[in-house]
């Protein structure tokens, strides 16, 4: 084994010295490991692999280097449920940490090229002469229920596999039958060791004559299918690897490693049925499969990525058909970011949709590849796997939507240039009527009040003439309001600080004559400034203290009281920004109130006033305070305070 295997000089050193020690401590290790038909290994205490047969190097796909390679050679090792393996949770460091064997350990290891495979990993010590571990075994096997093995590191060998193992002299009488033989079979080692072994193995015919014919065909490993029968009668079909047992270059007998056959051919079948399930899902998905060696730029595509690219599937392709394929206008945009992907950029994942010229047809195709690169274990790119799809339709469909959205972009814009131009002419039309009906009111007021100075007290038309009066008076506000409400829509003052508590006082002092006349009492706190528009905020204030004025009990009680908005008071407004801090300003009066179901139109425009005991006014007052809150990022509601009468709350953008 040890020329077959070991081919470095600092291979054949370390091999050597760790092979003298086996030697040593009477473990024949070379016909024990040759005699698995599964990867065995053995390491020393610090874990470095050391001794292994060739089952292994299948395994593992190259050759072990005991000064680099520890506890297994893999690219990477997963449990079961693909988390990870660090060093510490290795099966033979559990065994050398904790001085104990680890049975039917399941992991998952992915070999270099990528392949990945759950086996099953029973680990034992190796005790020298004086009884103390100096090496730990591994046997790797298909996943199973394994059993405990025997002190001892022969019996530990032997017994730590669900293998069956028999030993047979030259003249093919067993010596030695594990505990897997025992449960097969039926026999104890009593009642079988010394026998012939076509006592079990009814075709005798297949093994070698007798050993003292040496020839070179007594000395070779051989697999075969024999009928065996069990100590109850029952007939068995095994799969047998039979290997030679060489000491000192001398034939000592046969080691002989048996399977059941329907169990190992139902495995086979389970995992072709495996594969073509997994064919069957990929194909399912119409993805193609890819999968590029960086090193020699050699791509492997799958049938469906070839039918995609339209290639023959014979025809060998490698970066440069890849590329060649591609639309000139894209094939740069995916060389960088292969490039990318290859230098580990996005943890070497590569996403890229473009356009190709298919092979067959050269008809344009659009196509998403999505790739991952894998490394070696010195984390140098060595493959990149990904799949293949034909999005034409898809992205076909985008267009469509986009071109679609577009044309829809387009007709908004123009329905909102048709809006502004709407709403501009509008404008200037209340400006102008605004302004052209001031001057008839003004004449018409002026001839009436004339009138009304040249007439005798007891006069039928004085009282007509009074009524006109009152009615133009009427008109003229209604067309100042007007020009106000059109002429906030137009407002392009920048907002700035405004002391809101100026702002009220500058109200109080414009409503003082009637302040006194009414005899009204005035309750306020002190509010803070914030940022707005000076005018506007005072035409706000203006509105409602007047409104709270005018339609208030004998005497008026007016309370103006402000306070932060809490988190939980604000979730309850969906109309206010969570982001921002609002302020309340909440004032009250004592007057009649206001229906619930009338608290939203009190706000629209031209709804008078003429419910709950209020007298009609120009229906423009509220809806101007309206704009002006709104035009500052707030909110105003109207209801019946707890107190009675009406109880107006503004929400305003705290500074």
């Amino acid at each position: 084994m040890k020329n077959m295997l070991i081919n470095e000089p600092h291979q054949l050193t370390a091999g050597l010295s760790f092979e003298s020690e086996l030697q040593e401590n009477g473990v024949d290790y070379r016909a024990l490991l040759e005699a698995f038909p599964a990867a065995a290994y053995i390491c020393d205490t610090d874990g470095f692999i050391r001794v292994w047969n060739r089952h292994a190097v299948h395994l593992f796909g190259r050759v072990p280097f005991p000064d680099l390679d520890k506890w297994c050679v893999c690219r990477r090792a997963f449990s079961t449920s693909g988390k990870p393996l660090d060093d510490s949770a290795f099966p033979i460091a559990h065994t050398l940490l904790h001085q104990q064997p680890c049975i039917g350990k399941a992991i998952i290891l992915e070999k270099n090229d990528g392949s990945k495979r759950m086996v099953q990993m029973n680990t034992s010590l190796l005790y020298n002469k004086e009884h103390q571990p100096f090496a730990a075994l591994c046997v790797v096997g298909q996943p199973g229920v394994m059993q405990p093995s025997n002190n001892g590191s022969a019996g530990a060998i032997i017994n730590s596999t669900s293998e069956v193992i028999i030993t047979v002299n030259n003249d093919l009488l067993i010596t030695s039958w594990n505990k897997a033989a025992e449960q097969l079979f039926g026999y104890i080692p009593a009642e079988i060791t010394g026998k012939h072994i076509s006592g079990v193995f009814q075709q005798a015919d297949v093994f070698p004559i007798a050993a003292n014919e040496d020839s070179t065909a007594t000395r070779q490993h051989k697999r075969m299918n024999v009928h065996c029968q069990t100590k109850d009668l029952r007939t068995v079909e095994m799969d047998v690897s039979m290997s030679p047992i060489i000491v000192a270059d001398e034939l000592q007998g046969y080691v002989l490693v048996a399977r059941n056959a329907a169990v190992t051919a139902k495995l086979q079948l389970m995992a072709r049925e495996g594969e073509e399930r997994i064919r069957q899902a990929v194909a399912a998905t119409n993805l193609g499969l890819c999968e590029l060696d960086v090193l020699t730029s050699y791509l492997k595509l799958s049938a469906i990525s070839r039918k995609i690219y339209g290639l023959p599937a014979a025809m060998p392709v490698n970066m440069h058909v890849f590329y060649s394929r591609i639309h000139p206008a894209d094939v740069n945009q995916v060389r960088d970011q292969m490039n990318l992907a290859i230098k580990g950029i996005n943890e070497g994942c590569l996403k890229a949709e473009f356009r190709i010229i298919r092979y067959d047809d050269d008809s344009l195709r659009w196509i998403s590849l999505r790739a991952k690169v894998h490394c070696n274990e010195l984390g140098q790119p060595e493959r990149l796997v990904g799949t293949i799809s034909d999005i034409t339709e898809t992205h076909t469909l985008m267009e469509e939507l986009e071109q679609a959205a577009s044309r829809k972009t387009i007709d908004l814009q123009r329905s909102m240039t048709q809006l502004e131009r709407s709403n501009k002419e509008l404008q200037d039309f209340a400006d102008m009527t605004s302004h052209d009906l001031q001057v008839p009111l003004k004449n018409m007021l002026l001839y009436a009040d004339i009138a009304r100075t040249h007439t005798t007290a007891g006069s039928a038309a004085l009282p007509w003439l009074n009524k006109i009066v009152h009615t133009v008076s009427r008109m003229s506000t209604l067309v100042d309001d007007v020009l106000e409400y059109c002429s906030l829509t137009r407002e392009t003052t920048p907002p700035a600080t405004v002391d809101l508590a100026l702002i009220l006082q500058e109200v109080l002092d414009d409503y003082q004559p009637l302040i006194n006349a009414r005899e009204a009492i005035i309750e306020r706190d002190v509010l803070p400034c914030i940022k707005g528009v000076r005018v506007q905020l005072y035409r706000l204030f203006h509105n409602i203290i007047g409104n709270a004025l005018k339609f208030a009990g004998q005497p008026p009680l007016v309370r103006v009281h402000c306070n932060a908005l809490s988190r939980t008071e604000q979730q309850l407004l969906p109309e206010l920004q969570p982001e921002h801090k609002y302020l309340r300003i909440r004032i009250n009066d004592n007057g009649p109130g206001i229906d619930k179901h009338l608290s939203e139109r009190i706000f629209d425009i031209f709804y008078n006033g003429s419910h709950a005991g209020y007298s009609a006014g120009t229906g423009i007052g509220l809806a101007i305070c309206r704009k002006v809150v709104q035009a500052h990022g707030g909110l105003i509601t109207a209801c019946t305070g707890p107190e009675g009468g009406m109880q107006i709350d503004v929400y305003l953008p705290a500074t």
